[in-house]
């Protein structure tokens, strides 16, 4: 079986969609629980852009962005043949992309060229119950060589996310409180980096 064949395996597999259906999070109005953290993780990286992306069946949409440029930030989602992210879903794990032309998992991406991704870092978005609904990522246009302290804080800027206890000011109680219901939970597992 081709990566082809596992990236669309996963990405259309029916519970996985069903649980992304059921988060009530797709083709939402932007809130500042999320645009806070992509603020926070495009600050403390450097990096021209980051990214709560949610990955549907045919498209990614973008919950939360920072420094996405026109028209992609208007339109707040692009085709999965422009999504990194779709590859950290397949896998349930991070996906790191110093030069996108040296790594055959994102050649011949479209967001490479039609939205100058270079670099590229991303960490899933897991529910409890195991299904990865998309990524938090961070982007370069240049090409980047991710360092240990960088992956650091993108999972420390994702977990911190998941775990704070103030109303509405987590992804945990945005998703929970507000999306899911108060049975569920919505956490981001933490899983080592294999760059």
């Amino acid at each position: 079986m081709s990566a082809s064949t596992l990236v669309t395996d996963a990405v259309q597999d029916a519970g996985r969609l069903a649980a992304l259906r059921d988060a009530g999070l797709l083709d939402t109005a932007p809130e500042e629980v999320f645009d806070r953290f992509t603020r926070l993780a495009r600050e403390l990286l450097d990096v021209d852009v980051s990214l709560v992306s949610l990955v549907d069946h045919d498209r990614q949409f973008f919950k939360s962005q920072a420094g996405l440029p026109e028209p992609w930030a208007g339109a707040r989602q692009t085709p999965l043949s422009h999504s990194f992210c779709q590859r950290v879903v397949r896998t349930g794990q991070p996906l790191v992309v110093s030069d996108p032309k040296e790594d055959s998992r994102v050649a011949g991406n479209g967001a490479v060229r039609d939205l100058g991704v270079t670099g590229y870092a991303g960490v899933p978005l897991t529910l409890a119950g195991g299904q990865t609904l998309g990524a938090f990522c961070v982007i370069t246009g240049e090409p980047h060589s991710w360092t240990d302290r960088e992956m650091r804080t993108l999972h420390a800027a994702r977990t911190r996310g998941s775990q704070r206890r103030e109303p509405r000011a987590s992804w945990r109680s945005a998703i929970s409180s507000s999306r899911l219901g108060t049975s569920s939970t919505f956490w981001c597992r933490t899983r080592s980096v294999a760059a």
